[in-house]
């Protein structure tokens, strides 16, 4: 990671510095929109789903250990300086949602769970191309993002509704966030004008791994009632049955990190006049 640091400040410093004529620093302001797959995976949440399979004795399908790959809308809004080389500047927001896992028992009640990715990220980039001379362009990113992670845990009912609420234990929307960060790249064409394609891949890690943080259903833990429900996702299905308000040591967190795909349709103003 500090290796494609260096690199990409290089990088930068060529493309901000190499030219010096007024015209190759016209900004452009350009809006993209399009579809989403975060790949992620997790070593915690599996922790709690392999529990809860050993201790609901009774399932006639127990939970798979891998949520399916996360997949919502995106808007970025960024601003660009240069011509055949740009520093890019954007803000992208994202929300994505996976497909249940679910575990089942014999009358048909069971429980499924799934994963809910709100991303709020800031992108710099490197583009290369781009122009009416070439309308291929392809870019290198570094990223930060407030990555907000929320696991809904339902109950099914026979006749497969779901709920949510208080009635059954463990059910709730369970949430936190962290900051993540990583590196990718992009590529694009302009196919009309200013509109355009645009395909990206990025790598996101969370920078709190070794101490990940807790799920919890309630914003302000100040708040929790003593006949509230525990608020956290246990690691030992057994533990929490026995003493289900200590949560320490005994609570999954945060850990998502993998890939990032995206495809989007562009919109870019300013540039494609001027070349």
């Amino acid at each position: 990671m500090k290796k494609i640091g260096r690199y990409f400040c290089t990088l930068f410093a060529l493309c901000m510095f190499g030219g010096t004529a007024k015209a190759e620093f016209e900004p452009i302001i350009f809006i993209e929109a399009g579809y989403a797959s975060l790949k992620y995976k997790t070593d915690e949440l599996p922790v709690f789903l392999k529990s809860y399979n050993s201790y609901q004795t009774t399932l006639t399908q127990q939970f798979g250990l891998k949520l399916p790959a996360a997949r919502g809308p995106y808007l970025k809004v960024g601003i660009g300086v240069g011509a055949t080389c740009k520093m890019i500047l954007d803000f992208t927001i994202y929300n994505a949602k996976s497909q249940p896992l679910s575990a089942r028992f014999g009358d048909g009640t069971g429980r499924d769970i799934w994963v809910e990715h709100r991303l709020s990220n800031t992108n710099i980039g490197i583009r290369f191309g781009g122009t009416k001379e070439i309308p291929v362009w392809a870019q290198f990113n570094m990223n930060l993002a407030v990555q907000n992670s929320s696991l809904y845990f339902a109950y099914v009912y026979p006749d497969g509704s779901l709920s949510l609420g208080t009635e059954r234990t463990l059910s709730g929307i369970y949430s936190n966030f962290n900051l993540a960060g990583g590196f990718g790249v992009a590529a694009g064409i302009r196919l009309l004008g200013p509109i355009g394609l645009a395909i990206g891949v990025d790598r996101i890690g969370v920078f709190e791994r070794k101490k990940s943080i807790e799920y919890h259903k309630y914003s302000d833990l100040n708040n929790v009632k003593p006949d509230m429900q525990p608020d956290y996702i246990p690691r030992d299905m057994a533990t929490y049955v026995s003493d289900p308000f200590n949560s320490i040591e005994n609570s999954i967190g945060n850990d998502f990190r993998g890939w990032k795909f995206t495809a989007g349709i562009t919109l870019s103003l300013g540039d494609w006049e001027a070349n």
